[in-house]
């Protein structure tokens, strides 16, 4: 005669494959809040992106924004900040907003936007160099508002 375990320990193995099983499932997409603007302190960039091409952007267009620090000496940015909207549509100038942190901000320290506009994976139109803002040099203009030109991307 064989013994069998407790029930509580039945249970505990039980539990323990559906929680294995139900891992090895769909992921369920989680909605990105990014960035976390701590609550009192948030700061926003505001501006346009703009591009020289004479066409409406088609359905599904998005214009996304990035602000960057740059202020490592091996060239490594990370992410500050980053402001995503529909452009489906839209043609010439296309205004952004994003919000960031600006406690991250420090004295001397470079501070750049880019920008990219793109239908799914696609990328249609990409800037160049970061635009400086936050800084001495930067680019906003009296209403300190940034403005970021953007280009047509390599084809792939």
């Amino acid at each position: 005669m064989s013994a069998q375990p407790p029930i509580p320990v039945r249970r505990t193995i039980l539990l323990l494959l559906a929680a294995s099983l139900a891992a090895c499932g769909t992921p369920v997409p989680i909605k990105e809040k990014f960035p976390p603007a701590p609550i009192g302190t948030g700061a926003t960039l505001a501006g346009t992106v703009s591009y020289g091409e004479p066409v409406v952007l088609p359905d599904g267009a998005v214009v996304e924004v990035r602000l960057q620090d740059m202020s490592r000496a091996d060239g490594a940015t990370f992410l500050l900040g980053r402001g995503r909207s529909p452009a489906a549509g839209l043609q010439g100038n296309i205004s952004y907003s994003l919000s960031y942190d600006p406690a991250r901000i420090q004295p001397g320290g470079q501070y750049g936007l880019t920008a990219r506009i793109e239908v799914g994976n696609q990328i249609l139109f990409v800037s160049g160099d970061p635009v400086p803002v936050l800084t001495g040099d930067d680019r906003q203009d009296h209403a300190g508002r940034a403005n970021i030109r953007v280009r047509p991307a390599a084809k792939r």
